[in-house]
């Protein structure tokens, strides 16, 4: 049997699809997972911000908590927001490129 058979290719065009899709199925997990963060930071700021300024706060760190002031704690979690919100902004723009490159394999293998 050769190696370049239709059926072989049709293998081969299958296998490249399903690596394509599972690529938008991770990033858009990814998507999901970041944006939830991100609410949940949102959230977390909503409460400190509800405390008074000299409120004993305790940040987690492992499996202790570390007493900060109101200001670095809204100083981490806005940090980490930032954070949040620029891996955010990559896997979109991942996300565009696997979209792009997806039609444009099915365009060629039509």
């Amino acid at each position: 049997m050769n190696a370049d058979s239709p059926s072989q290719q049709a293998l081969e065009v299958q296998s490249m699809l399903f690596d394509i899709i599972n690529s938008i199925k991770l990033n858009e997990a990814n998507i999901m997972a970041l944006e939830a963060e991100r609410r949940r930071f949102q959230l977390t700021i909503a409460e400190v911000n509800n405390q008074q300024d000299d409120a004993v706060l305790y940040r987690p760190v492992g499996r202790a908590y570390v007493m900060k002031t109101k200001d670095e704690i809204l100083l981490d979690i806005n940090n980490s927001i930032r954070r949040c919100e620029g891996e955010l902004d990559e896997q979109l723009k991942k996300k565009e490129v696997i979209i792009k490159r997806r039609d444009e394999f099915i365009a060629n293998n039509q």
